[in-house]
């Protein structure tokens, strides 16, 4: 996995499972996630973002901006290149920190099957149980 950076662009909908694969990228050892931030239709651009924590998942609990980068939907039509170079601009040690937050939550977006034998390794949760546990949390 050569690129530093993967362009998450909002979707048919916005918790498209884009942010998921980003996210497990990420985790793996990945590129960094770059969340275009979509304009709500009929606002003005100051302010009119949408809400990131009520479409990202796990807003509970996970810093979105302890992983990723956030920039909004003008820069990315109008000057990507600009935020591509304030990319790059990025100090090493954050890039790590963000690197090494994103393998810490990686389970969260990760489905792998349950072991079927008694007594092995594997018990890290994955994401059903994590997508469990927020449906609880919200109950």
């Amino acid at each position: 996995m050569s690129h530093r950076f993967c362009l998450v662009a909002p979707g048919d909908f916005v918790s498209t499972h884009k942010v998921s694969e980003a996210m497990a990228l990420g985790g793996a050892g990945g590129c960094i996630p770059v969340f275009v931030l979509p304009v709500a239709a009929g606002t003005p651009v100051e302010g009119g973002a949408i809400n990131v924590a009520r479409t990202l998942p796990y807003t509970r609990w996970l810093d979105y901006c302890e992983v990723a980068y956030f920039v909004p939907e003008s820069n990315a039509r109008e000057a990507m290149g600009d935020v591509l170079d304030q990319l790059e601009a990025r100090p090493a040690a954050e890039l790590q920190a963000k690197r090494d937050k994103l393998r810490e939550v990686r389970d969260a977006f990760t489905f792998r099957a349950r072991p079927s034998r008694a007594g092995a390794r594997d018990v890290r949760p994955t994401a059903t149980d994590f997508i469990f546990a927020e449906a609880c949390a919200a109950a």
